[in-house]
């Protein structure tokens, strides 16, 4: 008996420790259809790892997923596991995924049983809205039919064209792809449909086997929409949609045919009313405003009688109340084009985090001779839309450099400016001696592909460059003071990452690199880059390029005579019956005299016709005076200045105007006692009023006008230092003084400083006076004057924004004059005040989050 029961107690003891050898997945986040932009969470029995592992992000691959997909693992605790994609899953596709044995690396002995493998698909294509509105042809301005098909995911407008089949009045219609890239929508025109004071009922029909771009599964049944077309004659209001993204708001008006911008707001009421801004597209309008609430509600009317482009006209008022409803989180860099930061600034980017309580920011240096590779690869640097800088393009940032920097920051902690935050880029470069670019990544911890990216150079080395046939000119200037840059080494470099050429600014830090046709298009210069003491800096070419279409950079053209010529007068605008005095100078292409020559000049007047010739003799200087005497009843307008050599080649031209114009009766002149004042002190302003070649403007109305506002105070021996005083008043009481001038016309008014302005720093009063002539036309002049509130100006400089926890802090601090300059021996009072916060939770909308708050 007693043999029995401890052979029953092994098999219960066995069995028992075979139950803690086996672990099961017990659950899962997700199901049969998932968003793309979804983690998947795999929960499992038993503790699978250590706790120092928790919270690290690895590339070990734990499940396998079919289609791959790239993303990253995250242990969020001892028996939960995250995957994060890179770039999301693909739309449209259906997946398979499997949990493989590498979960059980630390633990040893155990093994994976139930359900390992997984079955999901992302959400299919579908045909979200079909709307139609009218449009004015390009041609004759008749209206045109167009269909607007609206998609939840991208796709090629000539997919749905061929599969589409459309309708109106029971006749078919082939409709004309307008959409000519993938898009969400796609915009057809339809031709032949005449526009008569009718509604068209319209059937659209869409063939099943459509895909999305980048989708694998496609539609297994047609859909079918019908509509009524209002006559273009109708403006109707077919839908409102709103919007809001953190910061603005969107109301989104859809229409028939595209609306008149004259006067839309006078139809557009918003209750409670909000200042906001609008845009008109060819089916829809766009009301824009940063003061629309998220948690407010309101009420959009558009009052009958706005009209369309194309003759349409609303009938009725339309009224419909409004919400915008949660604000998804959010994280982007708001300069999306933003490059360059000055290595002596302060390092500030400005990013847009909403909802979101913690990010993690990490910098990742790439190194010189791989940033060619890595701009080509990564699409547009400045977008911060691009899908992914680790795989995209098949690099991988981690194989062209290395990460620096590595940071988990509470989002209540970085500074606000307005609505947005304020990342400040405090790191150290742990391999300064390899000269790169930094790569700034910021992502929230919990949804990993939720994030930011953008590819900074810190520098304070600015760069121009000017590319012409033959040469290539580089120009570099310090950020911080623009001064010239000596002996900077500049490297070009080509298509092919291989340095064709390089050399050193200089005294003007100017460079230029002449060179004759390239062997291979691959040696052409793609990417400038320059070494100066321990700064760095590029300039990648077919990236920085400007836009010079709407400039007039044609620059000089030349002539066969080999001259140029300056033509001007003593003035740019003439009255009729007055001289005008024209000088010209003439120059050949080296800038040399081309001594005493014969010209002819052509004077032509605004409507085109010729107004005098004359022929002029250059003197030894290469110039020529002359005077155009005009009638009282001459023509208004530009008239044209032409010179001509003798055989009749333009080498130069030149317009001065004529109009009519009422000058000024009275000459006015404003004068303050001092440069500077302080508080306390009177500011004595003086008028002297003198109607023009005649006796004092006396008893003339007068008006001075005093008012004050703070600037910065700026050392510029010491401009590392804050002198900023915080808070210290903005607004300042506006002084006005009147009167009428004296016999001599002259007036004095006096304005005292008020001594409560003490300890303010720097503050910079505008005295504006205004002296009426006997018809009363105004005649104005001002005047500025810096009013100094204390003797000693304190300036503090932080080294390290962020510090840490039993760790000193550094703070220095200075004492300078008025002028900047430092004083000795000055006596402060310096106070440390220390603010501690509380980690409070708050609800936004639908949403819970943590933030800091400050205990009083």
């Amino acid at each position: 008996m007693k043999r029995i029961i401890l052979v029953l107690f092994a098999v219960a003891a066995l069995i028992s420790c075979s139950k803690q050898n086996k672990i099961k997945i017990i659950e899962t986040n997700f199901s049969n259809e998932i968003e793309v932009n979804t983690s998947l969470n795999f929960t499992f029995s038993e503790e699978m790892i250590p706790d120092s592992l928790i919270g690290l992000w690895t590339d070990t691959k734990f499940v396998q997923i079919a289609p791959e997909t790239e993303g990253r693992f995250k242990w969020t605790s001892n028996e939960k596991l995250v995957f994060v994609p890179n770039t999301g899953f693909a739309p449209s596709t259906s997946y398979t995924v499997k949990v493989t044995s590498k979960v059980l690396e630390y633990s040893e002995g155990r093994t994976l049983t139930g359900d390992t493998e997984f079955a999901f698909q992302t959400p299919m294509i579908e045909l979200i809205d079909a709307r139609a509105y009218w449009e004015g042809s390009e041609k004759d301005g008749k209206p045109v039919l167009k269909v607007n098909m609206l998609f939840n995911q991208t796709v090629e407008p000539q997919a749905v064209a061929s599969l589409l089949n459309l309708k109106i009045d029971k006749q078919d219609k082939t409709p004309t792809l307008v959409t000519t890239a993938a898009a969400e929508e796609i915009v057809f025109m339809v031709e032949g449909v005449e526009a008569e004071d009718k509604d068209l009922k319209t059937k659209i029909t869409l063939a099943k086997g459509l895909t999305s771009l980048g989708g694998s599964m496609r539609t297994t049944n047609d859909v079918t929409e019908d509509m009524n077309i209002p006559s273009p004659f109708k403006l109707n209001v077919v839908n409102v949609q709103t919007g809001h993204d953190g910061i603005a708001g969107t109301i989104s008006v859809y229409t028939t045919q595209a609306v008149n911008e004259e006067d839309l707001k006078k139809f557009v009421i918003l209750s409670p009313a909000v200042k906001y801004e609008y845009e008109v597209l060819p089916d829809h309008f766009i009301i824009k405003s940063e003061k629309f609430n998220v948690k407010s509600q309101y009420q959009i009317t558009i009052k009958e009688g706005l009209e369309g482009k194309v003759g349409g006209k609303l009938k009725h008022d339309y009224s419909q109340p409004l919400s915008f409803g949660e604000v998804e989180p959010t994280l982007r860099f708001t300069d999306q084009k933003e490059f360059y930061v000055s290595g002596k600034g302060s390092r500030n980017i400005e990013i847009s985090i909403i909802n979101i309580s913690k990010v993690e920011v990490q910098i990742i240096k790439i190194y010189e001779n791989n940033i060619l590779n890595y701009l080509r690869s990564s699409g547009s640097y400045y977008d911060d839309y691009y899908y992914d800088d680790y795989y995209y393009g098949g690099v991988d940032v981690n194989d062209i450099g290395d990460k620096i920097y590595s940071e988990v920051i509470n989002t209540d902690n970085l500074l606000n400016r307005g609505i947005n935050k304020v990342l400040t880029l405090d790191f150290e470069d742990k391999l300064p001696k390899y000269p790169g670019v930094y790569l700034i990544e910021v992502n929230d911890p919990n949804d990993y592909w939720r994030r930011a990216k953008k590819l900074i150079a810190i520098s304070d080395i600015g760069l121009m460059v000017k590319q012409g046939k033959n040469h290539v000119t580089v120009f570099a200037n310090s950020i911080k003071t623009t001064q010239p840059l000596p002996d900077v080494d500049i490297s070009f470099i080509g298509n092919n990452n291989q340095v064709t050429f390089t050399g050193k600014t200089d005294a003007s830090g100017v460079l230029i690199y002449n060179h004759e046709d390239f062997e291979t298009h691959g040696f052409k210069t793609k990417l400038v880059t320059a070494h100066y003491n321990s700064e760095y800096n590029i300039i990648p070419l077919n990236r920085t390029r400007v836009n010079t279409s709407r400039f007039d950079v044609g620059g000089l053209h030349q002539n066969p005579s080999g001259l140029q010529a300056f033509i001007y007068g003593d003035r740019n605008l003439y009255r009729p019956g007055e001289t005008m005095n024209i000088s010209a100078i003439i120059r050949d292409y080296k800038w040399k005299s081309p001594g005493s020559i014969p010209v002819k000049v052509k004077i032509s007047t605004p409507n085109g016709k010729t107004l005098k010739r004359l022929k002029k003799s250059l003197n030894e200087y290469g110039s020529f005076e002359t005077n155009i005497k005009l009638s009282a009843s001459a023509a208004t307008g530009f008239y044209v200045v032409d010179l001509y050599t003798t055989n009749d080649v333009l080498i130069g031209s030149s317009s001065l105007k004529v109009e009519e114009f009422m000058p000024d009766r009275i000459r006015v002149s404003l004068s303050v006692d001092k440069e500077e004042y302080k508080p306390g002190e009177p500011i004595d302003a003086g008028i002297e009023a003198v109607n023009m070649f005649g006796p004092p403007a006396a008893n003339r109305n007068y008006e001075v006008q005093m008012s004050t506002s703070r600037i910065s105070f700026f050392s510029k021996d010491h401009p590392e230092y804050n002198y900023y005083i915080e808070g210290a008043d903005n607004y300042f009481s506006t002084f006005y003084r009147d009167g009428e001038t004296d016999s001599e016309g002259k007036a004095t008014n006096e304005f005292i400083i008020p001594e409560e302005w003490e300890d303010m720093g720097v503050l910079r009063s505008s005295i504006f006076a205004t002296v009426f002539d006997e018809t009363g036309r105004p005649v104005n002049r001002l005047k500025f004057r810096n009013i100094y509130t204390q003797e000693v100006f304190f300036g503090a400089k932080v080294n390290n924004y962020y510090s840490k926890t039993g760790q000193p802090a550094r703070f220095d601090l200075i004492a300078v004059d008025k002028d900047g300059k430092t004083l000795s021996g000055t006596k402060a009072n310096i106070e440390l005040i220390r603010h501690e916060y509380k980690t409070v939770m708050s609800r936004s909308g639908n949403y819970f989050r943590y933030r800091s708050e400050k205990v009083e």
